[in-house]
């Protein structure tokens, strides 16, 4: 990992710009061949009802836009880790029948704090808003 953010360091970051949302992490990995996979990660605690749930989202992926070098063709994701499975199935779901974020869909990873280990993730299997699995968040 090259770059660890948190919510406080992300929120000096676009001090100067009107962010509402902000994730709870931003962190970089650099591959051995060169190759940087940037994500943003949110912890839901199922407090957030789904329409403000989906406006989070869509302020992430403005909010990446906003940090993201110019002209980066670094791939974006963001991680949503979820408590329970049920919720994780609920977000899902929102995410897919939402017009607003099934356009993006594909920018988005769902798992549960069960199932993510100490490498943030990194090495776990997600899965998408559509539920189909990947077995990992980048490729090699």
């Amino acid at each position: 990992m090259i770059r660890l953010y948190d919510h406080g360091m992300l929120a000096k970051q676009v001090q100067k710009v009107r962010v509402k949302r902000i994730p709870d992490l931003r962190f970089t990995v650099r591959l051995p061949h060169g190759s940087y996979y940037s994500y943003l990660v949110e912890i839901d605690a199922g407090t957030t009802h789904t329409p403000e749930f989906l406006q989070k989202l869509v302020a992430f992926m403005q909010l990446n836009r906003i940090l993201a070098p110019v002209n980066s063709k670094d791939p974006v994701g963001i991680l949503i880790v979820c408590h329970t499975a049920d919720r994780m199935a609920a977000l899902q779901r929102a995410v897919m029948e939402s017009h607003v974020t099934v356009k993006i869909s594909n920018k988005f990873l769902f798992n549960t704090i069960q199932n993510v280990d100490n490498s943030l993730g990194l090495l776990n299997p997600w899965f998408k808003a559509n539920g189909a699995k990947i077995d990992m968040i980048f490729k090699h």
